[in-house]
Order: C-alpha cells, then structure tokens, then sequence
C-alpha cells in the first residue's frame, strides 16, 4: 500500500485539505484585497454545501485508497465517465462512437477490477501485470 508508506490515513486527508484551504485563502485575498470586490459568505451558501460535500467525498476517498486502492482508485475516477453520461442523458449532448466506445471499455475495465480483483489468486495477478 503506497499511501500507507509515507502517511497514515488521517495526516493525508488533512494535508490534502489544508492545501485547498490555503488556496481558498489566497484567492480570498485576492479578491478583497488586491481587485476590491466585495464578498458575502451569505451569498455562497451553495459553494459551502459543495465543499463540505468535496471535504466529505475526500476523506472516502482517502480512507478506500489505504483500504483497497487497485479497485477504489478506478472507482473514485470513473466520476468524468458519470458525468458524460448525465451530460448525454440530461443535457442531449451528443457523442460520436469513439465516446461511446471509450465509455463502454472504462465500464468493463472498472467491472473487471471490482468483480474479479478478490476472486483470482494473486499470483495470476502478478502473471498479468508482471508485478
């Protein structure tokens, strides 16, 4: 488990936060300070539910990397292909075959990973990727 080699858990996921709050702060300063916009917090109210969300999903996130990250790293990044999907279903955006296609082989690769990772022995696996 790589993660697990240099950071527990817990100090990754604050690490990873403290990032985004300390580029929060900065372009908060940039923007009342250096172009003199006015901000109200009470107009944001939906970037706060959005980042407690993100801050939410970011600590699942950590939390299955350390657990299992071969099945939870393609899981958590299948997210664009969820969104071209919405985008088409929702939106009645079109895609060209090539999309479809590349949407379909992500899918099986994603199922193939989450279904057989904990079926196959290990050594096929090693076999295959020549671990």
């Amino acid at each position: 488990m790589y993660l697990s080699r240099y950071f527990t858990p817990e100090e990754a996921l604050i690490s990873f936060e403290l990032t985004f709050l300390l580029v929060a702060l900065v372009s908060l300063f940039y923007i009342v300070v250096i172009k003199k916009q006015k901000y109200k917090l009470v107009d944001e109210k939906y970037n706060i539910y959005g980042g407690i969300l993100e801050t939410a999903g970011q600590f699942f996130y950590v939390y299955a990397l350390n657990s299992n990250s071969v099945v939870a790293a393609p899981l958590m990044s299948i997210d664009s292909i969820v969104a071209v999907i919405f985008g088409r279903i929702l939106l009645k955006e079109k895609l060209t075959k090539a999309q479809y296609f590349t949407i379909i082989m992500i899918s099986i690769g994603v199922f193939i990973l989450g279904f057989f990772l904990n079926r196959m022995p290990l050594k096929v696996w090693k076999i295959f990727f020549k671990l």
